[in-house]
Formats: structure tokens, sequence, C-alpha cells
């Protein structure tokens, strides 16, 4: 059992609750007087003003066991055990995390990052002296009552997923993995705010490791433009031209839309996924059915367009109705076999009928 000091232990009345919590204290926050960051017995670790605190009542410093003198062990919310050292150096670790973040944000909104020259976040408990932690080892942290336990060797971790960052932040883009990432007391549910090393704050969120792919489809949601992720057999992104078609949705952009003209996309693209041949059998069908040579004008560039609109939409999986780059290359398209119609339609009167005509 660690040899835990009596200031490590602090009973506190919050407003408007009926119990004492108890909370073990791991330091002072060193650029202030009042915070202290605290580790509850629901496995939250933040910082918590003891003083000059309306949310506190009372904040009374103690042993584990049994609590300060005038408060019943029954009106207690407490742990069922202290910490070993292990465990307590990993928390220690977290906090002084916290605690180096919380410095920054302090010293950055004074306009003096000097102040973090040689400055060690964390003051030890009663104020003798900085946090010295050990190395973290030892099994889970098994202190809790009724709530999950921090992983060893992982301060601030959670083992039902992994804080990935939700916002494009500091380097930062959606579904990165933030490590380090120790929950504050802002945190609401499985959405908290992790602060970067310049101060500023970065929307993160707990993902368990089966709902990532989920996760990851909320940015595409956001964006008309983004098809969501999937893969082949193979594990390539490469979607059949009919399955691509179906997930495309268009949207009105407003005046954002900026090119004249009816949109023609969408259209486009339900006409070769009815036709059932794809973009690129339908190419070929184009110079089947008018007869042409690969010299003739506007088959190379049509077989270009084509296989520019099916990397565009099937493997970089971006939606061409909602894209003025691809309305304008279905344009061209429609330009070229308009060019070639009279072939096609004599060619198709000779026939016995079968595919969709080019004109359909």
């Amino acid at each position: 059992m660690a040899a835990v000091a009596t200031t490590r232990w602090v009973c506190v009345f919050y407003a408007g609750e009926v119990a004492w919590h108890q909370h073990l204290n791991l330091g002072r926050v060193a650029l202030s007087e009042a915070d202290h960051v605290i580790y509850t017995a629901d496995g939250d670790l933040y910082i918590v003003a003891l003083a000059n605190n309306a949310d506190v009542q009372a904040a009374r410093f103690g042993a584990f066991n049994p609590p300060p003198p005038g408060i019943a062990g029954n009106q207690v919310h407490g742990f069922r055990a202290e910490p070993t050292d292990a465990e307590l150096a990993q928390l220690t670790l977290g906090a002084e995390q916290i605690a180096t973040a919380e410095c920054r944000t302090r010293a950055a909104a004074i306009g003096n990052l000097g102040l973090l020259t040689n400055l060690r976040p964390l003051v030890a408990p009663g104020g003798g002296g900085v946090v010295a932690p050990v190395a973290p080892a030892g099994p889970a942290l098994g202190l809790l009552r009724g709530a999950a336990a921090l992983p060893a060797g992982a301060p601030g971790g959670d083992p039902a997923g992994v804080w990935r960052a939700a916002a494009c932040e500091g380097g930062y883009r959606i579904g990165d993995e933030v490590p380090g990432h120790v929950p504050t007391a802002a945190r609401v549910q499985d959405r908290d705010i992790h602060v970067l090393p310049d101060g500023q704050g970065l929307f993160v969120e707990l993902v368990p490791p089966a709902a990532l792919e989920t996760f990851l489809r909320k940015a595409v949601d956001a964006d008309a433009r983004i098809l969501p992720i999937v893969r082949d057999g193979q594990g390539r992104r490469d979607v059949p031209w009919h399955k691509m078609v179906e997930m495309t949705r268009q949207e009105d952009f407003g005046s954002d839309w900026t090119l004249p003209g009816p949109r023609t996309a969408a259209r486009c693209m339900n006409y070769l996924q009815r036709e059932g041949l794809g973009i690129e059998g339908h190419h070929e069908h184009f110079r089947q059915i008018c007869r042409l040579a690969a010299t003739d004008w506007g088959v190379q560039e049509h077989y270009q367009l084509c296989q520019q609109i099916k990397a565009a939409t099937c493997q970089d999986l971006l939606d061409g109705t909602n894209l003025i780059s691809i309305e304008m290359k279905f344009r061209r398209l429609q330009t070229i076999e308009f060019a070639h119609w009279d072939k096609a339609k004599d060619a198709e009167s000779k026939g016995v009928g079968g595919k969709m005509s080019l004109e359909e």
C-alpha cells in the first residue's frame, strides 16, 4: 500500500448533493492557489477549485479511512481501497498532463508563456514540493466504485475505446488518435475538449473500435461532395458503378453552383446505371454502335473523360452529382456523343433492339 499523506484525501460537499464525495488529491496546479487535480470514485480525473467556488460548499482534508471529523462513513461516496504505488504513479502522470495544459492556458491568457520556463506544473499536496512520479507499472486500477478503471500504462486511457479528433485543429485531422488525452471536467459522456500545446482546445470523441467506421462517416455525411468509404473484397477502394450511383444524392448548392445551365450529371449517371455496362462499357458501346475508329474525332477524348469520371467516383469516392468538375465532364461527353448521333441512330434503326440507345 502506498504511503499516502493525509492531504492526499479530501471530502467535498457539492451544492445540491446529499452526500460527501471522497477525492484523491493529486496536487495543486502551480499557477493557482485553489485549483487541484483530483481523482474521483467514479473514475474522473480533472481540476476542481477547492476554494472560492460556489459549487463547493465544504472541503475537508484527512485520511483515507476514517473520514475527516464530523463526517460519518455512510455519508461518503468514496473509494473501495487506497491506491498502490504503481496506481498512484499512473494517476500522477495523468494529473501532470492536465496541470501542464492548465498552466499553458493561464500563461497564454495573460500573454506570458515565459512563466512556463522551468515550471513544474503540479505541486504536491500540502505544498511540499513538486510531484515526482515513478514509472507506471502493475495491473489496471481497481479503486473505483461503480466506474470503469484506467488501463495500466495509459494515463487517462479508457477501455471503451480510443480518443480521436472530432475536428481539424492543431495538425489533427478528424479521426486521428489523440494520445495521452485525459478526460476533463468538461467531458460529456463520450465527448471532451483536449487542450493543445498552444492552449487551444480540440474537440475529441471516445470511439470504440467497432464504431470507428461509423465515426469517420460523420465527416463524410457533413460534406455532400464525398461518398462513404467502401472497399471491395480485397480491401481496395473500388466500388462498382451501380453501387456508387446508389450512394449519390444531388444537393442544392444555391448560388455556390456557378456553372450555368441545367445539372445533368445525376441524369447521366442514372442512365449509365440502367444501361448496365458501367461507364467503361458505355464507351465501347458508343464506339461500336457508331462504328467509330480510335482516330475518329472525339473518341480518345471520350475515353479519357470516362476514365476520369470513373476514377473520381468509383475510386476517389466523390459524389459526381455535386461537383462542377464532373458536371463539365459529362456535358463534354454528351457533346461528343451528339456529334455522332446520326451514325448511332442509323445503326440502331437497322438493328434488332436490345441495349438502350444513346438518345434514351
